[in-house]
């Protein structure tokens, strides 16, 4: 037995190393290959050597049972002395770098036309072989390669059949290709029509002609696929820089490598200051790829109505990304795009031309009529009618049967809706009566069976049948092939298209059709109730067209009622099922029916300001000047709109900010009481958007029993906006209220719950520290708080807190270029509390809604400060920040105006000065809250506690010192002659250093 154990482990590894040289293998095959023919000699030495090797493989089924290595059993084991020269396995060959799998193979592979099949074959082959084959380094670029062929060939099969007619449209679209933009604005040529009219088809054919004439690399992006998010800007360009790497194989690893390191940042960011970060290494990373290649790219969007039924600032959003692109270089760029109906009218100046495909050509439609055996003799009276309407041609070839049948009925002029109610009436006229209400108002129903016709379509319609009746009844329905099919359930249902186009005229049709409808709906909600739970919601949806009340809508069941199911349902009863899902409702969309309240301004809120100031928050985003003087009359009270309440809150709780404001202007007119309906959403938008005057002012008037509410109710969005205003406004009043433990159980369980939505690093963190309960006690995630802290108080027991903070500080400023050499070349020592500050100042979380406020719509003097600011940002950090490098290239590395400034001066560690200097002598009450925030934060870090009385636990007693003002004055001091007694700042004393700091900014700008 004692010799046994070396053994097998002898066996074992030898049966692991013929494993990871294989494909799939039979598990016999890897026993006869260790152990020949003792195998049927020693069958339990066997059994254990298959039971330790399985552990390192998955088992494919089939036929027979095939073992495969797992990846990283097999890595371990190549990474060591493996014997290929006998085997003669792809992940051998790779190995050993042999045949197709040799470095000067593949490189022809890759400068070849290989298929599809061939590139699959080695590129498996070198992944499992790891970065022992020779030609590893080749496998980026094989697998660009790969779904480059795998994506022509879907596009070739697509149209394997042929592509005829719509040379009119192609010319157009390949016109547009040819002359490609090289700059902002971004504009599409925009093919729109109805499902199922060749959208789709019509681009594959366009894309299929470029890549044959021009070769440009393709970048696709469906709204229809799941994770396509516009909002999420690394996310967003991450996946056009994987398929920039498919086209540009030779810039794939690079690409990779930017890509990993965008993830890295997006999973490391939390709190509002995520909603502005861009990649920006990778959109450079993306350009640099596009002009080595010196092809042009060609951009294609499709299924545009998914991404408009986000929202109408989604489509603004996804084309301020395409202007990113070009902004970048990634040019020259040319954009198509493809949605149904209205998909691009809120970017109208967008849209360079509009195809609408409005029916199939003549040559298309006689193909169709061929196809369904329609006499030829019956085509010149079907054509003229139909007009390439797929389906008034089959309703006209179902009409004109019947040799009477004269269309001369049919109005001079008649649109195709008009022409359609004619063709299904005359055609339904044929139908016996009996048959005919049921294949009419029965088919109210989404699907029929017997059952149900028996037990609602016929009561509901005075109707006597038995159940062989009904049987037999639908038996003779499902024969109008025009008009019906079967769901393969024993059911009968309308034909998508003509339920579509037909199922209004029973809604909107005489007396006598609608108050079929309704009986109908009723008896179905309530037989159905127990059978089929989204059928009976559905029809009390249906209901409400006749004034019954709106049914509550479950999130479990409104989940159900999607795509054609949801367009059925009238207006007011798509928004509920909308908002049950959680996705924006119809309110305020372009073309929308309801009048937009044109008074936008909330000109009954003023801002705590001094009395010299005019704080008057107005939604339409300029916070300064006097109100118009007929604004007290025209600001009447008004309750918002309930969908508008439950949609700004919807965007706000998705982090689509720029939503939520178009909501908020449009919903939210006139005068907004504190206690009116929807404002504490209304607040929390304000205060979100950096319109904190307005905000602070609805949170004052506020009951104690609101705040309670939106803490137990809304912790995640209303309970965290809440608690941060107590914060900025009232430090010590919130310390107050978190020494009762049911609030501080409440303000944990909202801290916990909203890291997407607050500020991470600020008042509010800074409060849970100063309350001193335990670690275990406290929100899970306070580790920049204590970093920050941290350095702050000098206290030794938070050295891996601050390096937590302080390496995050470091990955901020990188994003921009910006660094400090290392000590041993020269750089600040980051060990000085003073150097520490500075750097910690670009983790200054009043960046965020800065960001917002500028990012709305700033007040002018804002937008034209930071303008004439951005092309002297070096100088700024010459004479603030000496030892920062990288700021000489900040001014070619901003693309986004305005914002981009803000979240470069927040990344330099300028978000406090640039903020106070430009509200001196301003009437800029919202500036003017964040600055007092953003400049009370600066100090602290710096060293001095500015929250009151009470301090974190570790911070001395002793008087502390704004270090980082202290040691900047000095710097200016000497640099520009300006004479300083050189005293420390001390609590109490500051103002002077501040105020020259704000007035060095004011002076670098008006220079």
């Amino acid at each position: 037995m004692k010799r046994e154990a070396p053994e097998l482990d002898t066996l074992v590894e030898a049966a692991r190393r013929f494993a990871a040289v294989q494909d799939s293998f039979a598990p016999e095959a890897a026993l006869a290959a260790v152990m020949g023919p003792r195998v049927a000699q020693e069958p339990i030495v066997a059994a254990r050597v298959l039971s330790a090797l399985r552990q390192d493989c998955t088992v494919e089924t089939g036929k027979t049972e095939r073992w495969l290595m797992r990846p990283a059993a097999r890595r371990k084991i190549l990474a060591g002395e493996v014997a290929v020269a006998d085997a003669d396995t792809p992940v051998a060959k790779a190995l050993a770098g042999r045949g197709n799998l040799a470095p000067d193979a593949l490189d022809r592979m890759i400068g070849g036309d290989a298929s599809p099949e061939e590139l699959e074959a080695v590129a498996v082959a070198l992944d499992r072989a790891g970065p022992s084959a020779p030609g590893f380094d080749r496998l980026d670029r094989l697998r660009s390669l790969l779904n480059t062929r795998r994506a022509e060939s879907r596009t070739d099969a697509r149209l394997a059949g042929g592509f005829f007619g719509r040379e009119a449209e192609l010319a157009r679209l390949a016109d547009w290709i040819a002359a490609p933009q090289a700059g902002p604005p971004m504009r599409t040529v925009h093919v729109s029509g109805l499902p199922g009219i060749g959208k789709s088809f019509l681009l594959e054919r366009v894309i299929q002609m470029a890549r044959l004439n021009i070769g440009p690399i393709l970048v696709s992006l469906d709204f229809d696929r799941a994770g396509l998010n516009v909002l999420e800007a690394h996310g967003f360009f991450e996946e056009i820089s994987r398929q920039v790497g498919d086209a540009v194989p030779e810039a794939s690893a690079q690409l990779r490598a930017m890509r990993l390191k965008s993830a890295e940042r997006r999973a490391a960011e939390t709190g509002t200051s995520a909603r502005y970060s861009v990649p920006r290494d990778l959109l450079e990373a993306i350009a640099g790829a596009v002009r080595g290649s010196g092809r042009r790219v060609l951009v294609v969007l499709d299924t545009l109505e998914v991404l408009r039924s986000r929202g109408e600032t989604q489509v603004m959003t996804l084309f301020d990304r395409m202007d990113s692109l070009a902004e970048y270089g990634v040019a020259p760029l040319a954009i198509i795009s493809a949605g149904r109906g209205d998909a691009l009218d809120p970017v109208p100046a967008r849209v360079e031309d509009r195809i609408r495909l409005e029916g199939i050509e003549d040559s298309a439609a006689r193909l169709l009529l061929a196809a369904r055996g329609v006499p030829e003799r019956l085509w010149p009276r079907i054509l003229p009618l139909a007009r390439g309407n797929p389906l008034l041609l089959t309703l006209a070839a179902k009409a004109f049967e019947d040799a009477d049948y004269d269309a001369g009925e049919i109005p001079a002029g008649a649109g195709e809706e008009t022409i359609g109610g004619y063709l299904y009436r005359a055609i339904l006229s044929r139908v016996p009566e009996r048959l005919r209400r049921i294949a009419n108002e029965g088919l109210i129903l989404r699907a029929i069976d017997a059952e149900a016709l028996t037990g609602v379509v016929a009561p509901a319609l005075g109707i006597t049948l038995t159940a062989e009746e009904a049987r037999a009844a639908l038996a003779e329905l499902a024969t109008h092939h025009w008009l019906v099919e079967s769901d393969g359930a024993g059911n009968v249902r309308h034909r998508q298209d003509v339920r579509r186009a037909f199922l209004p005229l029973l809604y909107d049709g005489t007396t006598e059709t609608r108050a079929a409808a309704e009986a109908i709906n009723l008896r179905a909600a309530e037989w159905y109730g127990a059978r089929d739970p989204v059928a009976a919601l559905y029809h009390r949806l249906q209901a409400t067209r006749f004034g019954h009340p709106m049914p509550e809508v479950p999130a479990d069941l409104a989940r159900e009622i999607t795509g054609p199911i949801l367009d059925e349902l009238p207006a007011p009863a798509q928004d509920a099922v909308l908002q049950a899902q959680g996705r924006r409702s119809g309110f305020a969309r372009a073309g929308a029916p309801e009048a937009v309240p044109q008074d936008l301004g909330l000109t009954d809120l003023p801002a705590p300001a001094p009395a010299r100031e005019t704080a008057h928050a107005q939604a339409d985003g300029d916070m300064a000047g006097d109100a118009p003087e007929d604004a007290p009359r025209k600001a009447m009270r008004v309750r918002p709109d309930e969908r508008a309440v439950r949609d700004l809150e919807l965007m706000l709780e998705k982090g689509d900010l720029r939503e939520a404001g178009h909501v908020f202007h449009a919903g939210f007119g006139g005068k907004l009481e504190p206690d009116s309906p929807g404002a504490m959403v209304a607040l929390c938008y304000l205060w979100l958007a950096g319109r904190w005057a307005a905000a602070v002012d609805l949170f004052r008037g506020q009951p104690r029993s609101a705040l309670d509410r939106a803490l137990e109710e809304s912790p995640h969005l209303r309970g965290r906006v809440v608690l941060e205003i107590q914060a900025e406004t009232g430090f010590g009043r919130l310390l107050a209220m978190l020494a009762d433990d049911r609030v501080f159980d409440l303000a944990l369980r909202s801290h916990d719950a909203s890291q997407r939505t607050g500020m991470v690093g600020g008042a509010l963190d800074f409060a849970f520290l100063v309350i001193r309960h335990s670690d275990a006690a406290l929100p899970r995630r306070l580790d920049l708080a204590r970093g920050l802290l941290a350095s702050a108080s000098g206290a030794t027991e938070g050295i891996a807190d601050t390096g937590h903070a302080l390496a995050a500080a470091r990955a901020l400023r990188e994003d921009f270029g910006l660094f400090h050499e290392p000590l041993a070349g020269g750089g600040p020592d980051d060990r000085r509390p003073a150097v520490q500050a500075e750097i910690l100042q670009a983790l200054n979380p009043y960046g965020a809604p800065l960001h917002a406020l500028v990012s709305g719509a700033p007040e002018g003097r804002i937008a034209a400060f930071l303008e004439g600011l951005h092309p002297r940002l070096p100088e700024a950090a010459a004479l603030f920040l000496p030892d920062l490098r990288g700021g000489e290239g900040l001014p070619d590395r901003l693309r986004g105006g305005p914002p981009d400034v803000v979240a470069a001066l927040t990344a330099m560690g300028l978000c406090a000065d640039w903020s106070s200097a430009h509200v001196i002598g301003r009437s800029l009450a919202d500036l003017r809250l964040i600055a007092r925030s953003a400049e009370r934060w600066r100090r602290t870090v710096a060293g001095m506690w500015s929250y009151g009385a009470r301090r974190p636990e570790g911070w001395t007693e002793q008087a502390s010192e704004d270090r980082m003002s202290a040691a900047r004055l000095d710097r200016l001091g000497q640099a520009q002659a300006i004479p300083v007694n050189g005293q420390r700042l001390s609590r109490g004393d500051d103002v002077n250093g501040i105020r020259f700091n704000r007035h060095a900014v004011r002076d670098l700008h008006d220079r």
